[in-house]
């Protein structure tokens, strides 16, 4: 946003406008791509990203978490708007891959959304969308499992303005 001229956001503000695809997000934000480019600030912003990342640490009770799940033998699969190869050399080095039946990312760095990638999970997979809980951090997540027919868990420590359960009526819910 420094480089070119635009005001700093606030925490508030950006919760406000974070969205996918996030070329609506910068667009919100004041980005102008008619000046330039949307893959050019998105790559600097993947840039700072990546040379950030091995910063990143897991919520305090996420092995415990995933550890529980795997041994009550529940199928957990990764799905996300992070580039497919990045996505899972982040989860390697967070030391958790081995929880994961699967983990899937998009093909690109742009995170336009996920929805078809969770629709062709549910072909590849055989799996069956009144069974299957998506845990996500984002309001793409919850359109994401609402196109998909999923259950949904939305949290996010930054964001921390909901901690919010969505079931479509046709979820199977184990209680």
């Amino acid at each position: 946003l420094e480089d070119r001229n635009l005001p700093k956001l606030s925490v508030n503000r950006y919760k406000e406008i974070f969205k996918f695809p996030v070329v609506d997000y910068y667009k919100e934000a004041g980005f102008d791509f008619n000046k330039e480019p949307f893959e050019i600030p998105a790559k600097q912003y993947m840039d700072l990203y990546h040379a950030g990342e091995h910063t990143t640490k897991l919520f305090p009770d996420a092995i415990k978490t995933l550890t529980c799940l795997k041994e009550n033998s529940y199928y957990q699969i990764v799905l996300s708007a992070m580039e497919d190869g990045n996505l899972k050399k982040m989860i390697r080095n967070a030391g958790i891959a081995d929880f994961f039946n699967g983990i899937f990312g998009i093909k690109d760095d742009f995170a336009r959304e996920k929805v078809s990638l969770g629709k062709q999970l549910i072909k590849d997979l055989n799996l069956n969308p009144s069974e299957c809980l998506m845990i996500g951090d984002t309001l793409h997540d919850a359109e994401v499992a609402e196109q998909c027919g999923f259950g949904c868990i939305l949290f996010q420590k930054l964001f921390s303005f909901f901690t919010k359960a969505i079931f479509p009526s046709s979820f199977s819910q184990p209680y």
